[in-house]
C-alpha cells in the first residue's frame, strides 16, 4: 500500500470519528434573561377583603420556570410589589430556545405541598400555588420575552370556623381532613403526579379559625370528613356534596360533634392478642381512663416478641391519623404484666413491660367454688395470684369462707395450664372442707411445689 493511500484511509477514518462525536453531543445550554408580565397571582400577601380573597406581590415571591419536560430552568421574581399584577424578570438556563417554545410558570415556591399547613392566614400564601403557560414570543441574543401569564389558581381557600354543638368555640391542637373520593392532594411532584391522602392542621395558636388550602382532584361534589382533637376531646364533623372549585375562596361553619372514639390495640404475636393485627378484634379495646387516656394490660405468661400499634375506630386508615405511632413498636416483654397506654391528645403510645432477662413465674390458684374463687378453674384470674413470703414460698387467703365448704383447687403457673400443681405437687386436685367460718389460707412451697392449706 502507497503512503498516498495509507493517508487517505486515516482522513477517512478521523472524519469518521468526528462525524460520531458531533452527532452525540449535546446541545449547548444558554443562560437568557427572560421577562413575562404578570397577573392575578394568589402569592404569600394574601388578606380577606369583604367575602373575597385579596393577594397581591410581594417581594419575596419567586416564580419557578419549567421546560416541557417539566424541568426546573430558572426563577422569576417581581419587579414591582403590593398590586395584583408585575413584571417578571428572571434568568433561565436550557437550550434550543425559539419563538414558540412553551414555558411552564409555578407560583409561590417550587415545593409544592399541602401538608403542613397550620391554619393562620399570614401563612395561607404559602400554599397558595399559582401555575401559567406562556410561550416564548422573540429572542434576541440572550434576552426572550414571552407572551403574558395568566396564572390560574390550583386550589380552593376556606376559612373554617369551629364550634360545638352547643355553638362555642373549639379551638383544636388538630384538624384531619378526609375526602370520601380519596382525592385530596397533599403534594405534587416535579412530574406533576400528585399524592392523595388525608391533611392534617396543626394551628400554633390556640384559635378557633383555620385558614386551609385544598385541592380536591375528582373534579365532583364530595364528602369531607373532620375529626379534631382539643385536650383531651374528640370531635368529628362531616360535610356531604360539598364542591370546591379551584382559586375560589369559602367559609365554612364547622359544628363538631363530641366523638366516643373506642382505640383498640393490634399486633403480634396472637399468642397475646388473640389475633395477629386485627383492629377489628374488640376483646383489644383499650379501657378509657379518668385522665382521658387509654390503657390496655395484658399477663405475658412467656417472653415474647411483641410489636403493635393502636388503631382509631377499628379501622386502620392512615398512619399518623387514624393509628400510632406511623411505625410499629417493637420490644421483647418479660413474663409479667404488659400495659399499653394511649393519649388521644398527643398522640403518644408507651408502654411498661417486665424486663425479659428477669426470669418470673406468677402463682395463682384455680379451683371451685366461685363463692370463693371469683370464677372457676380460672387461671387468668389475677385476683387469685399468690403473695411472695419472706422464705420463699407464696400464699393466698380468702376471708369469710363458711364453714362446711368444700373446696377443690390446684396452683397454676403464668396463669395458664401449662405447669399446674396439686396435692403432693402432683396433678391431682388439693381437697378441703372447712371446719368452721373464718379465712382460709393456701399454701405453695416452690422447691417442692407441695400445695396445702389451712384455716383460722
Amino acid at each position: 500500500m502507497t503512503m498516498k493511500k495509507i493517508l487517505l484511509l486515516a482522513a477517512s477514518a478521523l472524519t469518521l470519528l468526528n462525524s460520531c462525536n458531533k452527532s452525540d453531543r449535546q446541545p449547548d445550554l444558554v443562560t437568557y434573561d427572560l421577562t413575562v408580565e404578570a397577573a392575578d397571582c394568589f402569592t404569600k400577601g394574601i388578606a380577606q377583603n369583604g367575602n373575597a380573597i385579596k393577594s397581591v406581590w410581594n417581594a419575596s415571591d419567586k416564580v419557578t420556570v419549567y421546560n416541557s419536560s417539566n424541568a426546573s430552568i430558572g426563577t422569576l421574581t417581581p419587579q414591582t410589589t403590593g398590586s395584583s399584577s408585575t413584571v417578571l424578570k428572571g434568568t433561565i438556563t436550557t437550550s434550543g430556545l425559539n419563538a414558540g417554545t412553551s414555558l411552564r410558570l409555578h407560583a409561590p415556591r417550587p415545593t409544592w405541598l399541602y401538608s403542613g399547613q397550620k391554619g393562620a392566614l399570614s401563612s395561607l400564601g404559602n400554599y397558595s400555588y399559582a401555575t401559567a403557560e406562556v410561550s416564548v414570543t422573540a429572542v434576541n441574543g440572550t434576552s426572550v420575552t414571552a407572551s403574558a401569564a395568566a396564572f390560574s389558581n390550583e386550589q380552593a381557600m376556606v376559612k373554617f370556623t369551629l364550634c360545638d354543638e352547643g355553638g362555642s368555640a373549639v379551638n383544636p391542637d388538630e384538624l384531619v381532613i378526609e375526602a370520601a373520593s380519596g382525592k385530596l392532594v397533599r403534594s405534587i411532584n416535579a412530574s406533576l403526579a400528585p399524592m392523595y391522602g388525608s391533611l392534617i392542621i396543626a394551628p400554633d395558636d390556640e384559635t378557633n379559625v383555620l385558614w386551609v388550602a385544598l385541592r380536591n382532584d375528582s373534579g365532583a361534589a364530595d364528602t369531607y370528613t373532620f375529626s379534631a382533637t382539643a385536650g383531651k376531646k374528640s370531635y368529628t364533623a362531616q360535610k356531604d356534596g360539598a364542591l370546591l372549585e379551584k382559586g375560589k375562596f369559602y367559609t365554612v361553619k364547622l359544628v363538631l360533634k363530641e366523638a366516643n372514639d373506642t382505640y383498640t390495640v393490634a399486633g403480634a404475636p396472637a399468642s397475646l392478642f388473640g389475633t395477629e393485627w386485627d383492629a377489628t378484634n374488640t376483646a383489644n379495646d383499650m379501657v378509657k381512663q379518668s385522665d382521658g387516656t387509654f390503657l390496655k394490660t395484658y399477663n405475658v405468661t412467656a417472653v415474647a416478641d411483641v410489636a403493635f400499634k393502636v388503631v382509631k375506630n377499628h379501622v386502620w386508615g392512615s398512619a399518623g391519623v387514624n393509628n400510632w405511632p406511623v411505625d410499629d413498636i417493637s420490644f421483647t416483654a418479660g413474663i409479667g404484666t404488659l400495659k399499653i397506654m394511649f393519649d388521644p391528645s398527643t398522640k403518644k403510645v408507651s408502654y411498661e413491660a417486665a424486663d425479659p432477662g428477669v426470669v418470673t413465674e406468677i402463682f395463682t390458684v384455680a379451683g371451685t367454688p366461685a363463692s370463693v374463687f371469683g370464677t372457676e378453674w380460672d387461671p387468668s384470674n389475677t385476683a387469685n395470684d399468690m403473695v411472695k413470703q419472706s422464705d420463699g414460698n407464696y400464699t393466698k387467703s380468702y376471708s369469710n369462707v363458711p364453714a362446711g365448704a368444700e373446696l377443690q383447687f390446684k396452683v397454676t403457673v403464668n396463669h395458664a395450664w401449662t405447669k399446674s400443681y396439686g396435692y403432693n405437687g402432683g396433678s391431682a386436685n388439693v381437697s378441703y372442707t372447712m371446719s368452721k367460718t373464718g379465712t382460709l389460707t393456701v399454701h405453695y412451697d416452690a422447691k417442692t411445689h407441695y400445695v396445702t392449706a389451712s384455716e383460722n
